[in-house]
């Protein structure tokens, strides 16, 4: 079989690898993608039947590497000791070279969100905790960038801030504007009353969730990449359902998403509008910086801000 080049020769060879594996026994495979978080391929069986590949960067060293796979693998087991339909099966893995083959999933990108994906991913959320994993140890896993408290997520901001004021490679106007405006925002966080969570607020969350890690097939979604997933606060998770740049949510979707998550016994309960609140200042300066290293125009940037500043106000009208 024709081999193929990897983002790496590390990934090179471990694809290798896995197109001689015996147990899978591809014939067939082709470039999905290659990010930083993973190299993903698509492959065939002998018996025509598509999966994927993914094999974890090596970026930071082993450890980064580590975690991402370790993450991934166990948040797909859990789905699967928890019934969860949606989202794909491991067909093998190798927990030492970090690469994993995943059942093929089928459906459409989504261009947008409806009011049908909110339900459906709610109800994703539900189904996760049903069982309870944050208790007993029942699911081993932080979410990556996981909420803490105000001062770590604070620091955090600050961090991203300084690395974009010393990127040369980021446009000059998109530099003074994060220096006008962001610099402000995350000094008037420093106010804040100081906020930490604890086991009561713990869910079991996909982290990176959205329209870009879902497909549609007619009216069920389906659920794949969970790198970062893991044991977070559940108004983390809100705050990155709802400030989410692929998100453009109107106000009727913005009740939809509150209503919904409160009628949800698992995790309706674990909420508290005022924790809501300050997460979503500290998390709207969060995406806002992330977005930074990734727009084209500075227009782009000031539209997600004002989006998103119109969509918190919204948010404490309602709840309150």
């Amino acid at each position: 079989m024709e081999r193929i080049k990897g983002n790496t020769e590390v990934n090179k060879r471990l694809l290798n690898e896995i197109l001689d594996n015996e147990s899978i026994n591809i014939n067939e495979f082709g470039i999905l993608g290659g990010g930083k978080n993973s190299e993903t391929y698509w492959a065939k069986t002998e018996n025509n039947n598509k999966c994927v590949i993914k094999i974890y960067p090596e970026k930071d060293g082993s450890h980064d590497r580590r975690m991402r796979h370790s993450r991934e693998e166990n948040f797909l087991e859990y789905c699967k000791f928890s019934i969860v339909e949606n989202t794909p099966r491991i067909l093998a893995k190798d927990k030492n070279r970090k690469w994993i083959v995943l059942s093929w999933l089928k459906g459409k990108k989504i261009k947008e969100i409806d009011d049908k994906y909110i339900n459906s991913l709610i109800a994703f959320l539900e189904k996760l905790n049903e069982k309870n994993p944050t208790k007993g140890n029942m699911y081993r896993y932080k979410a990556k960038d996981n909420y803490i408290n105000t001062d770590k997520t604070i620091e955090e901001n600050l961090k991203r801030y300084n690395i974009i004021m010393k990127q040369s490679q980021i446009d000059k106007e998109i530099r003074f504007w994060i220096e006008s405006e962001i610099k402000q925002k995350i000094e008037m966080t420093l106010n804040d009353q100081y906020d930490e969570t604890d086991e009561s607020r713990l869910i079991l969350s996909p982290s990176d969730v959205g329209i870009q890690n879902s497909l549609r097939m007619e009216d069920k979604f389906m659920y794949f990449d969970f790198e970062y997933g893991g044991i977070d606060d559940i108004h983390k998770t809100i705050s990155d359902i709802i400030l989410q740049p692929n998100h453009k949510l109107n106000e009727y979707q913005l009740r939809i998403i509150f209503d919904e998550i409160r009628s949800k016994k698992c995790i309706g309960s674990k909420i508290s509008n005022k924790v809501i609140y300050k997460l979503f200042n500290l998390y709207q300066i969060r995406w806002t910086l992330i977005i930074a290293k990734h727009v084209n125009s500075i227009e782009e940037l000031i539209n997600y801000d004002q989006r998103t500043r119109d969509i918190i106000v919204k948010s404490n009208n309602y709840l309150n």
